[in-house]
């Protein structure tokens, strides 16, 4: 039988745990990854995260205040921007930005707007954004 890692973390009663564990399995070090929707919630929690363990974050939002305060909480660790990823257009925009700081290491489709009255009620946002980003940066 292989012994084999899962990529599932399990999680600890410390946070400690899962990062020493996430460490083992990856080099983070100088990786850039992408985290569209990451100015709050899941998106943002990832984006520390991966800033703790050495890696420089992308992330995009529509809320300038929290981008800018982020911008100023993690400095050269973190490039804010502006992006509406609902936005079909906004894709040209997100691929040049990108492609200024060279190769993706990761991509985290995470932006979504919240409509909490049931699952029928899934906004286009939530369906269309991940895949025009997506399409955008896999030209």
């Amino acid at each position: 039988m292989l012994n084999i890692k899962p990529l599932s973390l399990t999680l600890h009663n410390e946070r400690k745990d899962n990062l020493s564990y996430l460490s083992s399995l990856y080099d983070f070090n100088d990786k850039l990854y992408l985290i569209t929707g990451g100015t709050s919630g899941i998106g943002l929690a990832t984006a520390e995260e991966l800033i703790r363990l050495g890696a420089r974050v992308i992330i995009t939002g529509r809320n300038r205040e929290k981008l800018k305060s982020l911008s100023n909480r993690f400095g050269s660790w973190i490039t804010p921007l502006d992006i509406d990823s609902s936005n079909p257009e906004s894709g040209n925009e997100l691929a040049q930005a990108v492609e200024q700081h060279g190769m993706l290491d990761g991509l985290w489709l995470n932006a979504a707007i919240a409509e909490l009255d049931g699952l029928q009620q899934v906004t286009a946002e939530n369906r269309s954004g991940p895949r025009f980003s997506d399409m955008t940066l896999s030209d």
